[in-house]
This record gives structure tokens, C-alpha cells and sequence, in this order.
């Protein structure tokens, strides 16, 4: 879209707007506009609107598109929150007059993520340009004395005055004021800052003066003990110089004692080495020696050791001979052992055989008699395994029928347990202890009564599933939840008698007949379930417990559980489905937690649907099974009684058992016996074949004693022969030894003889050696000593060093050499002046160092702040000369300005018959330079019997407050030269005659043609008001069209629906009551009114308003559709008209805090 520049505007002459003025704003999916274009005028632009419409739109479109920020609107915290709902971005194109050339164009794009993307003249450009530009524009939408949005209409008041000095001189346009205020501020803050600093630096310089006056003595006589000090360290120095020449001396005196004895040390060593090598010549022929010695003495041992081998051999020859005579006597002893052995197990041979006999005639009358038992226990044994068999399957079914009467017994306690809690629950209820105290009483009188009475179905009736038990606790009264059921008319009068009358209980009783066809065939649902599973039902309520049949016939006919489908939250999902295909057949039905009844309505076709959240499960919970608990007690007396039949059988087969193992325990002791005689012939048979085989290897084992005598005479004989040739052999060994000896002894006298020799050498040799450690002990002592003189020296020339800080030699550098010849020349001397010049030190007394440090710190900060002080009072005399000039420079044309916005401001009240005027405030007290505290004040009078009063909100209400703002504002509209100024409802809060009174005086002065841009919104006007013609007037109203029917008619836009009097509206309306009123509800009068309301039935008429009540009525989440519909403007003018119509006190004070707000 080309600029407004360079198209005919339908505005007149464009080149009456200023340099700045907006000619064109165009909006795409910003806020409720999916896009829209407003065409403003130079002058007064005057936009009117019902509300929520959309004016105040146009103002945050421009406060947005101008570089501003949400919070200076106050509507959305963020920028997404002026997207359109359903929309990605938001664009804003505003076209600024430019009187130059072609007109500035500012464009910005607003995403979901709070993200902005500038455009200036179609190309992107930073934010921080846009803001540049903006500002050299005099554009200020932060600025409320030129851009006043609806939500900070009453913040223009709350302006304090130093804020409404500084938005007056930006609103007018004075850039140069408001920097002069701004350097005036902050040359005020500066001399106030250097005043203070001058100040605290003159105390602080008077307190470093008597500080330091106070420590002069101190720090005098503190020199004086320094400088004596300086005279001890001197002979230090010196003390320490005489020190190393007497050390120095000392150790030249030790270094040639030292040297002395180490050639005395030398000479010594030399005689040590010669004696040293005879004595190796000696131990060496000694060492030949001791070798030939050994060999001699290895040789003899060795011929020793040969002649006693020849002694061992002959003892061993001796030995064996004892031997063999030994090993002789053994075998005749043992050969005479070995006959009486023989003629022993003869003996027994005999015995055995005997006894044998006699067993072998035993043993064949035994064999019979045991083939005879066998036959008898093999008769028994079949006997004795049927009673086994017999007793085992008692046992195992006295087993099987205790396991079952403990699973029953199980079962009545779990039952029982439950049935206890149920009556806990009663007897707890203050609301059924009656009927507890009934239940009670009837099970300790049931014999009473001709005909079964069942107990209250709270107590009788059992969920088959404890979830379940919420839906039938909540489809059957509760009275008949509590109610007793007779199946006999006269047992039920003789209860009530009985219960009521006698015992003044509150108790229901019903009478329920009990009849031959079971309920389940009499009653049955409408349709099966399986066709209404896919809808989400999963059983009929009938399904879900068990009781006493009359009971359950009973509820079949007063509820018809039978026949009430139970679901899940599908069914709750489907029950638009259900209401329409099944509502005549199943009138109620369970959706998840919900009972949704289906009634047909009195007043109208469409049936009335009721929806309830089902209660909890109170009693049901815990399921009492009476039935189950009956079969449980009856299946335990039949167990028990066959468990008695079987014990009886048992003990019956034990008996039997008992005679069967008698007999055939005497049998198996007969058998015993008899198998021990067989046993004993078998132990004889062995007994007798192991002695034969004894007296075999007895007869096999016999020895020759004349051979064997024999024998032993010829070994004896090799070995005395052998024994007398080795004593020849050992004969010969002893001679040999004898010369061996005398050898041996002669090398070892020589060898006596060298050792004598090495002995003597050794002797000589030692004394040489101490003779050498003696000189070496002297000589290492002399060493020690010079060296310690050494380290002395060293350590004194050091010490010198350290001292005097110069290079040692023998002799001192002049300087120095001058400093010590006036000082005493020996060291004793020194000693005697340094403990002189201590004593005086003492006698001073000790003096802090810290003082002294402190006092010179203390004159360098005296010599500083003096310096800084008179800096400060030559910049504090520059600085108020500068603020004199710049006061005269910015002072008069602000005073100047406040007069002229005071002449108008007074003006303008005073056509209205009120005071006010606008003056310069410069603070509390005499003080005129206290620019921080400058600012405009408004004074207002609106009654002649109160004073002139600071506007404020304390004292003036907010239609006062509206007045003085918006004629404050006019006031700045002569002198401004801003190329715009916003105001949104400004005369809300009005009274009629200062409302008509400020619009005449606006109209006045901002359609002059020198004014600039101005723009009014408001909702409604006076009539009769002054119209100007370069007043442009721009009407913001809902369209027919809802915005998604304009989407779908965008080409071919909805006509609007004409208008339809009550007459022709189809059918007539039914009285209307209320079934249950509440204390809200509204009076049948009011709504009546609504009939007869024009406004109400013009917006009826528009068929996108039934279409929206239409989606409310059959909208599944009610809260969120209401939520979307009060988004839509045509919604909102319907609401209003029916508040207006039906709470019109309420409406006018909701009305009242909109404009306020």
C-alpha cells in the first residue's frame, strides 16, 4: 500500500499537517482487529464507540507503533498480549507526515515470543534508530502530558510535582529546558557534594593540627634517642671490623701449626709403607707353608680313614658270623612252635565235624517248619496292605474334609467381619441407631415371626464389586436403603407393632411376598447389553449384587435397577448420542461419576437432561453376601458330619491293623529264630574249613634243622678266613702312618717359626701406626682449629659486610676509616661507650614508633587537605558563577512558559465560574537554587466557600481531577510543539455541564490551525455539541458480522438481518417458575422485563448472537465456551443489555469503575 502522501487524501489539504503527525495508521491481527486502516485528521480527532468496540485499540496500536512500552498502556504485561487470538504476529503501520519529502513510515511486527522486527520506510532497522528517530520527532508516548491512555488517566493527578515540571517542558516541546533543568540538578548536586566535602576536609585538617600538636614533644625526643641509636650501630661497626682483624690474625697463627704437623704426618707415612711389604713377603711363604701342612695332614687322615675302613670290615664279617648263629637257634624254636600248633588244630578239626553234625540235623527239621511260615505271612501280607490302603484313603479324606471346613469357616469369618462393620457403621450413625437397635433385636427374635424377615437392604444386599456399590447406594432412597422386608403381611403389621409402638423406634417396613418365578425372568432390561457396550456401558445396575430375592424384586419394581445401564466415562462422553437414540428407553443411566436423568419437559418438546456427581460408597463398600453366608453354614455341618463318619472308620481299621500285625509279629519271631539255627551251621562250616586250611600252611611251613645247621659251619667259615687276610691289610696302614706323622710335625716347626717372624713385623708395624693416628689426631685437631678460625673470620668478615655494606680487605675505605678513627680504638673500649650511649637510651624512655609514624602521616595529610580544600573553594567559585549564568539563561523562559499555561489555565476555569491556576514551585524555605525540589503545581477551586488546593486526590474527586487534566492539557495545546496528543475517555467521570464546558473549550483550541494533532476517545457525548470543521469524527462500532463469519464471507459480506418484532417471532413463551429457587436466583418480574426490551431483542435478531447461544447450550465445557464468547464484541453488547435490563443498579456501578479504571 502506497504512503498517504502519495495518494488524494479524504481528509482535505494534507499539507496542514505538522512534521510528525500521524496521516495513517493500518493494523493487521492486533488485538481484536484482523486488519483495519484509520485515516486521522490534522486537528481534533474525535473517535467515539460503545465500549469494547475497539477505540482504545487505536491508542495502544500507537503507543506500541511509536516506540513505546506495554506498560505504559497498562492493559497486557507482555507484547503476545496484543496479538489476535489465533494469530501468529501482529503488524502495526503507522505513516508520519513529513512536510520535506515523502512521509516517514514506521512499521513493526510483534510475534508470540514477545519479539519485535522494526521497519522505517520498508526497511528493517534497529530498535534502538527507531527510538532516535522518534525522539528528534518530539514524540513522547512514556510523556502523560502528551499521551494519556485510559488506564493512566488518573496517574495524570498522582504526578508529582517535579514529574509534571518535566513532562510539561518534553510535552511543549523544549528540549533546551529540559536539559538546562537537567545540568542545573546536577550542578546543584555537585556544589552541594564539594560544600560537604569542604567541610568534612576543614575538620578533618583541624583535628590532624591539635592531633599532631599534642605528640611534638614526644616525636622531639623521639629524634634524640634515634640519633643516639645511630651512634651505637656506628661502634657496632666498628666493634665488629676489630673483630675480624683479630679473628683474621688468629687464624693465619693456627693455618702454619696445621701445616707443620702435616709434613711431620707425611714423613711418617713414608717409613710405613716398606715394613708394610716385609711383612706381606712373610704371610705369603707362611700361607705356602699352612698349605703344605694341610695337604700332609689331608693325606694322613686319608690313610687313618683307609685302616679304619679295614677295622669296620673285619667287625662286620664278626657280626655276620653272630648272626648265623642266631638266625639257627630262631628257626629250631620256631619248628618246635609249629608241631604243637599242628596237633592243636587237629584237635579242633575233630570238634568242628562233631558239632557240624549235630547242626545238619537241625537244620532239615527247621527248613520245613519255614516253608510253612513263609506260606502263612504271604496269606497276611495282601490282608495288611488292604488296611493300609484303606486307612491312607481315610486319612487323606479326613484330611480333605478338615481343609474344607477351614476354607468355609474362613469364608463365614470374612463374611461375619464384614457384616460387623456394617453395624459399626450403624450403631456410629446417630441417624440409624434405630434401625441398629431393630436389626439387633430381630436376630434374637427371628423364631417369632411366621414367614422370613430380611434385614435393611444396607446390611442384606452384596456388590459383587466394592467399586460398583457407589452406583446403587445412589440409585435407591435411603429410606428404603433402611427399611425391613416381610414376606408376610401379618409378620410385617406385627413388627411395626412390635418395633414402633413397644420400643418407640423409627424404622421403615415394606411388604415384599416371595413368589415361585425368580425376578431375574419377570424383569428385564429394555435392550441387551451387548448393543450398548460400544456407547460405553459395561452392565446392568441389577448385575452388580446379591440378596434376599424379595428384596431384589422389590427394588426391580420401585427402581427398576434392572433396566439402569452403568458406564464409564465414554458413556459421560456419549450422551448426546444417548439422550437422542436411547433417552425413551433408559430415562437414567451412569456416565463415570455422573446419574444423568432424562425427563421430559411440561413446557416445551425438548426433554430437561439433570445431571449429578454420584456420592461416595458409605456402606456398600464392604459387602455382606447373607445368601453365601447360609450355603457356607450349611456345606460346614454336612463337612462335619462326614469328617465324624470317617474318624469313626478309622479307628475301626486300626483295630483290624492291630490284630493283623500281632499275628504276624509271632510269625516273623518264629521265622527269626529258626533262620539263626541255619545261621549257626553256616558259622561252624566256616570256622572248621578256616582251621584246615591252618594246619595245611602249618604242614607246608616245616623246617630241615641238620641242613640248615650245615649250612650256617660253611658261611662261618668264609668269613674267618676273609677276617684274618683284613688284619694283614691294616698291619701295613699303621706303618704307613707313622711316617706320614713324622713329616707333617717337622712343616709344622717351620711354620711356628714364620708365624714368630710375621709376629714380630706385625708388632713394629703398630707402633708405626699409632706413631701415624697420633700425628694424624694432631694434625686433624690443627686442621679443626684453623678451620673453626676460619669460619670465625669468615663470619666476622660478614658480619662486616652486613655492617658497613662494602667489599673487605685489609684495609677500609677512607670514608669509613674517617667515621671510626674519632671512636675508641680497642674493643673493650667500644663496649664501654656502646653501654654508655644504651643508658642514656634508657634513661629517655621508650618512645612509639607508631607515633612517630602516625605524626609524619598526619603532616603529609595536613599539607594534602590544605592543598584540596583550596581546590574545592576555587571549583565551588567556578561552578556557582556557571549556575548564576545558567539560572538567568533557563529560569526567565520557564517562568515565562509557566505564566502563559497559567493565562490559559485560568482562563479556562474561570469560563467555567471556577479558580485555578499553575504556578512554579521551588521548594520549602528560602532557598531558590534547590532545583531538585522544582516543579509545577496545579491549584484548583471549584466552590466558592473552600480555598485554592494542590490538586490531588485527596482532596478533589475524579471527575475534578478529569477536569483540571484535560484543561491542563489544553492549556499546553497553544504552546506545544509536539506533532501529536493522545487522550483516551478523559470525560468519563464528568458532571454533564463540566463535561460540555471542557469539550467547547477542546474543540476551541484544538481545531485552530496552528494546533497540533489531537486525539479524543470516549464512548458517548452530549447532545448539542459545538461542532468545528476541522473536527474529524470517526465512529467505532461492532460489525454484524462476527469476525469467523467475515473470514467465511470475506467476498460477499452477511446482510444484516432486519429487525423482527415479538409478534413475528414463532411460538409464544410459557410462563416461567423456578423448580428450586436459590437466594441468588432472579425475580420471575425482572426476567419478564427482558420480553419488552427493544435493545435486547435488536440484538437477538443478529443471527451470528443465536449461533453463539446456540454453541452454548450444547457445548460439553461450558466454562471454556463462555471464556471464547466474551471475547466477542456482539456477545458483550448482549450481556450488557441483559445486565442493564435485570440489574440496572449493578450495571451502572460496574459502569462506573470501567471509567474510572
Amino acid at each position: 500500500m502506497p504512503p498517504l502522501s502519495q495518494r488524494t487524501s479524504s481528509s482535505g489539504n494534507i499539507h496542514a499537517f505538522t512534521k510528525g503527525a500521524i496521516v495513517r495508521i493500518h493494523l493487521k491481527d492486533f488485538m481484536t482487529y484482523n486488519e483495519v486502516e484509520f485515516i486521522p485528521g490534522p486537528n481534533l480527532n474525535l473517535i467515539l464507540g460503545p465500549n469494547g468496540t475497539g477505540k482504545s485499540t487505536i491508542v495502544s496500536a500507537i503507543c506500541l507503533g511509536m516506540a513505546g512500552k506495554p506498560s505504559t498502556i497498562a492493559r497486557a504485561s507482555s507484547l503476545s498480549g496484543y496479538v489476535r487470538h489465533g494469530a501468529n504476529k501482529a503488524i502495526i503501520n503507522i505513516e508520519l507526515h513529513n512536510p520535506d519529502g515523502q512521509n516517514y513510515c514506521v512499521t513493526r511486527e510483534i510475534t508470540m515470543d514477545n519479539k519485535s522486527a522494526w521497519k522505517f520506510q520498508g526497511r528493517p532497522i534497529p530498535n534502538t534508530q527507531i527510538e532516535e528517530i522518534i525522539r528528534k520527532l518530539h514524540i513522547q508516548v512514556d510523556n502523560l502530558c502528551q499521551f494519556l491512555p485510559q488506564e493512566q488517566v488518573q496517574n495524570f493527578s498522582r504526578l508529582k510535582d517535579k514529574q509534571l515540571l518535566v513532562g510539561t517542558m518534553k510535552a511543549v516541546g523544549k528540549p533546551e529546558l529540559e536539559q538546562q533543568f537537567e545540568q542545573l540538578m546536577t550542578m546543584q548536586s555537585s556544589l552541594g557534594s564539594e560544600s560537604l566535602n569542604q567541610e568534612k576536609d576543614e575538620l578533618e585538617l583541624k583535628k590532624l593540627q591539635e592531633e599532631n600538636k599534642r605528640w611534638e614533644s614526644d616525636v622531639k625526643s623521639f629524634k634524640e634517642r634515634e640519633t643516639l641509636k645511630v651512634n651505637v650501630k656506628t661502634l657496632e661497626k666498628k666493634k665488629c671490623w676489630l673483630i675480624f682483624k683479630e679473628e683474621l690474625s688468629h687464624f693465619k697463627q693456627l693455618k702454619e701449626k696445621a701445616n707443620e704437623i702435616g709434613a711431620r704426618y707425611e714423613r711418617a707415612e713414608a717409613r710405613f709403607e716398606p715394613l708394610k711389604k716385609t711383612i706381606a713377603e712373610k704371610e705369603k711363604t707362611c700361607r705356602n707353608t699352612e698349605t703344605a701342612v694341610k695337604t700332609k695332614r689331608e693325606k694322613f687322615n686319608q690313610t687313618t680313614s683307609t685302616a679304619n675302613q679295614e677295622i669296620y670290615r673285619a667287625d662286620a664279617h664278626k657280626q655276620k658270623m653272630e648272626t648265623l648263629a642266631a638266625d639257627l637257634q630262631m628257626k629250631k624254636a620256631a619248628e618246635k612252635k609249629r608241631l604243637e600248633n599242628e596237633n592243636n588244630f587237629r584237635r579242633q578239626i575233630l570238634g568242628l565235624e562233631k558239632e557240624l553234625e549235630e547242626l545238619d540235623e537241625q537244620e532239615r527239621n527247621a527248613s520245613a517248619e519255614l516253608i510253612e511260615i513263609d506260606m502263612k505271612l504271604k496269606e497276611i501280607a495282601p490282608r495288611g496292605t488292604a488296611l493300609t490302603q484303606r486307612k491312607h484313603q481315610v486319612v487323606e479324606e479326613i484330611r480333605n474334609l478338615r481343609y474344607e471346613i477351614n476354607e468355609y469357616q474362613s469364608k463365614i469369618k470374612n463374611i461375619e467381619d464384614v457384616d460387623k462393620n456394617r453395624l459399626d457403621l450403624l450403631s456410629g450413625d446417630h441417624g440409624l441407631t434405630h434401625t441398629y437397635q431393630a436389626v439387633m433385636w430381630l436376630r434374637d427374635n427371628k423364631h417369632k415371626f411366621r414367614a422370613p424377615i430380611h434385614e435393611p437392604p444396607l446390611i442384606s444386599l452384596s456388590v459383587k464389586n466394592t467399586k460398583m456399590a457407589t452406583y446403587v447406594e445412589n440409585s435407591i432412597a435411603f429410606n428404603d436403603m433402611k427399611a425391613f422386608f416381610c414376606e408376610n403381611k401379618d409378620d410385617m403389621n406385627d413388627l411395626m407393632k412390635i418395633l414402633r409402638e413397644e420400643r418407640h423406634l423409627a424404622i421403615n417396613v415394606v411388604h415384599s411376598p416371595r413368589t415361585d418365578e425368580p425376578s431375574t425372568s419377570e424383569f428385564q432390561p429394555r435392550m441387551a447389553l451387548s448393543d450398548l457396550k460400544s456407547l460405553g456401558f459395561h452392565s446392568f445396575l441389577r448385575e452388580l449384587f446379591v440378596g434376599p430375592e424379595p428384596v431384589i424384586r422389590y427394588l426391580c419394581k420401585m427402581y427398576r435397577v434392572h433396566n439402569i445401564p452403568v458406564g464409564d466415562q465414554r458413556a459421560y462422553e456419549n450422551f448426546g448420542v444417548i439422550r437422542d437414540q436411547y433417552g425413551t428407553l433408559f430415562p437414567t443411566f451412569f456416565g463415570g461419576n455422573q446419574l444423568i436423568s432424562i425427563r421430559g419437559s411440561r413446557y416445551r418438546r425438548e426433554a430437561i437432561t439433570q445431571m449429578s456427581e454420584i456420592r461416595p460408597s458409605k456402606f456398600l463398600g464392604q459387602s455382606v453376601d447373607t445368601c453365601a453366608l447360609e450355603k457356607y453354614h450349611a456345606a460346614v455341618a454336612q463337612l462335619e458330619q462326614r469328617l465324624a463318619e470317617a474318624k469313626a472308620a478309622e479307628d475301626r481299621i486300626n483295630q483290624e491293623e492291630i490284630a493283623a500285625n500281632k499275628t504276624r509279629d509271632e510269625l516273623l519271631h518264629r521265622k527269626r529264630s529258626l533262620q539263626g539255627i541255619q545261621a549257626n551251621r553256616r558259622v561252624v562250616m566256616v570256622r572248621l574249613e578256616r582251621v584246615r586250611v591252618q594246619l595245611h600252611n602249618s604242614e607246608s611251613d616245616s623246617v630241615d634243622l641238620a641242613t640248615e645247621e650245615k649250612n650256617v659251619k660253611e658261611k662261618c667259615g668264609v668269613s674267618v678266613r676273609t677276617l684274618i687276610k683284613k688284619m694283614k691289610e691294616f698291619t701295613k696302614l699303621i706303618d704307613q702312618l707313622l711316617v706320614q706323622d713324622k713329616e707333617r710335625e717337622a712343616l709344622q716347626i717351620h711354620l711356628e717359626v714364620l708365624r714368630l717372624e710375621i709376629h714380630s713385623a706385625r708388632n713394629q708395624l703398630v707402633e708405626e701406626q699409632e706413631q701415624i693416628k697420633s700425628l694424624k689426631d694432631e694434625k686433624d685437631a690443627a686442621d679443626r682449629l684453623a678451620q673453626e678460625a676460619k669460619v670465625r673470620a669468615k663470619q666476622a668478615k660478614d658480619d662486616v659486610v652486613r655492617s658497613l655494606r662494602i667489599r673487605v680487605n685489609e684495609e677500609l675505605p677512607d670514608e669509613i676509616r674517617a667515621q671510626f678513627d674519632p671512636l675508641p680504638k680497642t674493643i673493650p673500649e667500644i663496649d664501654d661507650a656502646i653501654g654508655s650511649a644504651n643508658a642514656r637510651i634508657h634513661l629517655m624512655g621508650s618512645a612509639d614508633e607508631q607515633i612517630v609514624r602516625d605524626f609524619e602521616q598526619r603532616e603529609s595529610l595536613i599539607e594534602q587537605l590544605s592543598r584540596k580544600i583550596n581546590s574545592i573553594n576555587n571549583r565551588a567559585s567556578s561552578l556557582k558563577d556557571k549556575m548564576d549564568k545558567l539560572k538567568g539563561e533557563f529560569l526567565p523562559p520557564l517562568l515565562q512558559l509557566i505564566s502563559r499555561i497559567n493565562t490559559s489555565f485560568g482562563r479556562y476555569y474561570a469560563s467555567m465560574k471556577c479558580v485555578g491556576e499553575v504556578c512554579l514551585y521551588t521548594g520549602e524555605g528560602d532557598i531558590d537554587d534547590d532545583f531538585k525540589n522544582y516543579g509545577i503545581k496545579i491549584r484548583v477551586k471549584y466552590r466558592s466557600a473552600e480555598p485554592l488546593l494542590d490538586l490531588s486526590a485527596n482532596h478533589h474527586s475524579g471527575g475534578e481531577r478529569a477536569v483540571a487534566t484535560a484543561l491542563y492539557m489544553l492549556a499546553m495545546q497553544e504552546l506545544t510543539q509536539v506533532p501529536f496528543r493522545c487522550v483516551d475517555e478523559i470525560n468519563q467521570g464528568m458532571d454533564p455541564i463540566n463535561e460540555r464546558r471542557v469539550f467547547d473549550l477542546l474543540v476551541e483550541t484544538a481545531c485552530r490551525e496552528t494546533s497540533a494533532q489531537y486525539f479524543l476517545l470516549t464512548p458517548k457525548l452530549l447532545p448539542g455539541l459545538d461542532y468545528s470543521p476541522n473536527m474529524k469524527i470517526h465512529f467505532v462500532q461492532n460489525g454484524d458480522c462476527s469476525l469467523l463469519c467475515f473470514k467465511a464471507h470475506k467476498e460477499s459480506p452477511c446482510e444484516k438481518p432486519s429487525s423482527t418484532s415479538s409478534e413475528n417471532l414463532p411460538g409464544k413463551c410459557q410462563p416461567f417458575t423456578y423448580k428450586f429457587p436459590t437466594k441468588d436466583t432472579v425475580p420471575i418480574e425482572k426476567l419478564q422485563a427482558l420480553v419488552q426490551s427493544d435493545e435486547l431483542k435488536e440484538c437477538l435478531s443478529n443471527p451470528h448472537v443465536r449461533d453463539i447461544l446456540k454453541s452454548l447450550v450444547q457445548s460439553q465445557t461450558p466454562e471454556t465456551s463462555i471464556k471464547e464468547a466474551m471475547k466477542e464484541p456482539i456477545f458483550l453488547e448482549l450481556a450488557h443489555a441483559c445486565l442493564k435490563i435485570v440489574e440496572p443498579e449493578k450495571f451502572q456501578q460496574e459502569l462506573v469503575i470501567c471509567n474510572v479504571l
